[in-house]
């Protein structure tokens, strides 16, 4: 029976929520012909390690602005075939003046271990007059046999969201981690799968045996990089063998005020 996993990767939300978003980069609306009307926002640089057979449910953002999406429309996720998409739908419907935000859910699953890198996954949303399309962003994607991770680290807790990009794109971050086994453990390296575009800082921490404790890093991301979904892995060592496990998911955005919104309306 296969085994599953849930990530959750949530990111309309804070994307468009006027209490909390006060300023921001502008959105890079295409104005190309098919995508006057639709806007699928796709601009993400993620990094993740998961289980083999584990879910990811992926939430991309689509502001509708001239009413093109109804209960006719169909969604499709192209370019992906290193396992399987499922679950594709348009929900949290959410009606302002000029414009209607859509969350477009769907779930990713790899069925074998490996590196992948993915950049061509894209979204495809037909209405009964037009079709829309955007790349999703780029994916570094580490999956891992379950027997390979180990149960002697285990993440209880931790950051989860930062939701402001600052001017020299540097963050703070933390897990709450703990030691399961009865002997020491060094944690050397909180690990991304890609050094292009993101970095991790990381002073080592020797874990006590059952100890649970806080232990902070640095995520450092590219100036190109807008958005980004990182699920790091844990590289330590017990009784001088390496073992490895997998962290939380992190979400860093770059929020897009409803501001920035009617700009694009307004010049539209």
């Amino acid at each position: 029976m296969k085994k599953s996993y849930k990530i959750f990767l949530t990111i309309i939300s804070v994307l468009l929520l006027p209490g909390l978003i006060t300023g921001c980069k502008k959105l890079d609306y295409n104005r190309d012909k098919n995508n006057s009307n639709v806007y699928i926002y796709g601009k993400w640089d993620n990094d993740i390690s998961v289980l083999k057979n584990e879910d990811i449910i992926i939430q991309i953002p689509i502001y509708d602005f001239n009413h093109k999406i109804n209960d006719d429309t169909s969604i499709s996720i192209q370019n992906f075939d290193d396992g399987e998409i499922y679950n594709i739908e348009l929900n949290n419907k959410q009606e302002f003046p000029e414009f209607t935000s859509y969350t477009l859910q769907f779930n990713m699953l790899f069925n074998s271990t490996g590196r992948f890198k993915l950049d061509d996954i894209e979204a495809v949303i037909t209405t009964a007059s037009d079709t829309y399309s955007a790349n999703l962003g780029n994916y570094s994607v580490t999956v891992y046999d379950e027997n390979s991770v180990s149960d002697d680290i285990e993440v209880v807790g931790g950051i989860s969201l930062v939701e402001a990009i600052n001017e020299d794109n540097t963050y703070l971050l933390s897990y709450t981690v703990k030691n399961n086994s009865n002997n020491d453990i060094l944690l050397e390296k909180i690990n991304l799968n890609s050094s292009d575009k993101l970095s991790i800082d990381f002073d080592s921490v020797n874990l006590c045996p059952n100890e649970e404790r806080d232990i902070d890093f640095t995520l450092t991301l590219d100036k190109s990089v807008s958005n980004s979904i990182i699920k790091p892995s844990i590289i330590g060592k017990s009784n001088g063998k390496t073992i490895e496990t997998l962290g939380t998911s992190i979400l860093v955005v770059d929020p897009v005020s409803i501001e920035k919104l009617y700009e694009l309306i307004n010049t539209n």
